[in-house]
C-alpha cells in the first residue's frame, strides 16, 4: 500500500505544479483567518476559511484513493459530490466572513486549485491514462 501510494504520489508530482493546487488554497483558508475580526466567535472565522482547507483535504483524498489501484465505480460518484463541498463553503464564507471584501478576490485562486484537483481527480477515477 505504502510502496503504491509512493508510486502515485511520484507519478503527479513529476509535474512540479501538482502541489500548487492545495498549498495555495491552504493560503486563502489563512489569509480568510487572520483578516477575519478577532471579535468574530472563532468557530465563524473557522468556518469563512474553511473552503481551502476542505479542497487540500479533498486533494489528500484523491491520492489516497488513487493508492488504492483497485477498480471501484464509487470512488468516481463519492468525488464528484465530495467537490460540491468546498463550492458550498466558498458560498458560505461570502455571508459569514466579516472582514475586508477585497478577500474575496482570492476566491479565484481557490475556483483554480478546485477545478485542478477535480479534473485530475476525476481523469484518475473514470480510469484516463493521462500519466
Amino acid at each position: 500500500m505504502v510502496d503504491a501510494l509512493l508510486q502515485v504520489i511520484g507519478r503527479i508530482f513529476g509535474s512540479g505544479y501538482t502541489l500548487m493546487a492545495p498549498l495555495s488554497a491552504l493560503a486563502v483558508s489563512v489569509a480568510y483567518y487572520r483578516n477575519s475580526p478577532t471579535t468574530q466567535p472563532v468557530l465563524l472565522r473557522l468556518l469563512a476559511s474553511a473552503h481551502g482547507v476542505s479542497i487540500a483535504l479533498l486533494w489528500s483524498l484523491m491520492l489516497f484513493w488513487i493508492a488504492q489501484s483497485q477498480d471501484a465505480a464509487w470512488r468516481l460518484t463519492a468525488f464528484e459530490c465530495l467537490l460540491l463541498l468546498p463550492i458550498a463553503l466558498i458560498m458560505v464564507s461570502f455571508f459569514v466572513f466579516q472582514g475586508p471584501r477585497k478577500v474575496h478576490l482570492l476566491q479565484v485562486v481557490n475556483l483554480g486549485s478546485l477545478t485542478y484537483v477535480g479534473l485530475i481527480g476525476v481523469f484518475a477515477f473514470s480510469n484516463w491514462n493521462f500519466f
